[in-house]
């Protein structure tokens, strides 16, 4: 290529540079100009921004700031977020107690992720006196709002005897849903109860698209029992078997409400 060639390419990529940099510049000065007017999804994006360090210096003290703007406003977003601010310190003092009751005035207005949250903190006892049919009955209501790791949470519930005898006819009931969303563990402990019949009736062609799927997405040993258990799996398979399972993992795509992440920011 010809040595002229190239810094054209150079100043014609260093000019695109500067054109989104100038676009994201007018962007940011328009969400602060909304922001200051108080506007509450203005004031929670930015806080956002200065937590993640997206398009700014990262910096959880002004965050704390834009979301606190915002959530004494009662904007549920916003309280969501101060209170994982307040569970992990960040922006200002860790405080369990401030978590819960950020979370609490969130789930109170319907907020999945709060309602989540809350029953969490209720099952371990952090921020509130650990109640279980509490924590269970918050986390219900997150689940049946189609939020995924509150699916999950209610599946491990009642297949441990946190409120009673196993019920893993319930357990898969609540897997089903959050691995039908794409939360890999959900898909793997699917995965595992057809392979031995759980909770489920016994299905190694199900099995084996649900541990292939969680298999794609989990890491180090999580990922390791999902690859163990697919080898036990195609050792027992017919070739037919092997094939309207792969045929299903091709065809497959999530459904539901796509509340996979546990929303560390609400944006």
């Amino acid at each position: 290529m010809h040595p002229m060639w190239r810094r054209g390419i150079v100043l014609v990529g260093f000019a695109v540079w500067v054109a989104q940099a100038a676009a994201q510049t007018d962007e940011l000065n328009d969400l602060r100009r909304r922001a200051t007017r108080g506007e509450v999804q203005a004031q929670n994006a930015l806080g956002g921004m200065y937590d993640s360090g997206d398009g700014v210096p990262r910096d959880y003290v002004e965050a704390v700031r834009w979301f606190r703007l915002a959530a004494d406003q009662g904007f549920p977003d916003a309280q969501v977020n101060l209170g994982f601010n307040s569970l992990f310190g960040q922006g200002l003092p860790q405080n369990d107690q401030n978590a819960a009751r950020w979370f609490r005035l969130a789930a109170n207005q319907g907020h999945a992720n709060a309602q989540a949250m809350l029953g969490d903190l209720y099952l371990l006892g952090r921020g509130v006196p650990q109640n279980v049919n509490e924590g269970v009955q918050w986390m219900r209501m997150a689940a049946e709002q189609g939020f995924a790791l509150a699916q999950n949470s209610l599946g491990d519930i009642y297949l441990s005897e946190t409120i009673g005898p196993t019920d893993e006819t319930e357990a898969a009931t609540w897997y089903t849903l959050a691995a039908q969303q794409g939360l890999a563990d959900a898909q793997l402990y699917l995965g595992a109860m057809y392979a031995r019949g759980r909770g489920v009736s016994q299905d190694d062609v199900r099995a084996y698209m649900w541990l292939t799927l969680a298999s794609s997405k989990l890491t180090e040993s999580r990922r390791g029992s999902a690859l163990e258990q697919l080898t036990t799996l195609k050792r027992r398979m017919r070739e037919q078997q092997l094939a309207i399972a792969e045929r299903l993992v091709e065809e497959w795509s999530p459904n539901g409400t796509g509340h996979i992440n546990p929303g560390r920011r609400q944006r």
